[in-house]
């Protein structure tokens, strides 16, 4: 696998009520990791549009060869390494502008995007009982956000991640977050190394 020397990774602030996200907090948390392995790193508003905007932002003054993107998907009980972006929107809330987007991202583009990264060999070489592979990024600012940074930057490798919920934000979930860190710090070793 290749190995990445410049990495921007991005989590989004807690939405739907929520008042916390794991993929923020561990943004906010790891400086310490991320120092050591040459990862910008970034918390992004649930927003289509400024999400985008921010990483477009970053990529247009760094020189990233990988982008990571974290999002929550607080009803799985695993990490889930997202295979495709689908070119489609179906909003069931308003983001945090109160946009409520449903239909095709971009008319002029394929149906999906299929990332790059060897998710198999990723998640392989992983804990496999705490991550899966998925194939549905789902339809909202998670979906469109790694759709639009795979159709926009193609010469970037990138990969969405999905967290699970943690016991933070419900009682019944099976993560603590510092368990659930310290899978993510090795999963992103695994990804950049």
């Amino acid at each position: 696998m290749k190995r990445y020397l410049n990495i921007l990774l991005t989590g989004f602030e807690a939405f739907d009520g929520d008042t916390y996200n794991p993929s923020m907090e561990y943004i906010l948390t790891r400086n310490h990791f991320f120092k050591s392995l040459n990862i910008t790193a970034m918390v992004l508003p649930v927003s289509f549009q400024r999400s985008f905007e921010m990483i477009e932002n970053q990529v247009k003054q760094n020189h990233f060869d990988l982008i990571i993107e974290l999002g929550l998907a607080k009803n799985r009980p695993k990490i889930s390494l997202e295979k495709v972006a689908i070119n489609w929107d179906d909003a069931r809330i308003v983001d945090a502008d109160q946009v409520q987007l449903t239909g095709k991202i971009d008319s002029n583009l394929a149906d999906g995007i299929f990332s790059r990264l060897d998710l198999n060999a990723i998640r392989s070489g992983s804990d496999q009982s705490k991550i899966e592979i998925s194939y549905s990024a789902g339809t909202y600012v998670c979906n469109h956000l790694y759709f639009k940074t795979m159709a926009h930057f193609p010469q970037i490798d990138s990969v969405f991640i999905h967290l699970p919920g943690t016991k933070k934000l419900n009682d019944q979930n099976q993560w603590f977050d510092e368990e659930l860190f310290l899978t993510m710090d090795k999963l992103i070793e695994k990804i950049i190394l």
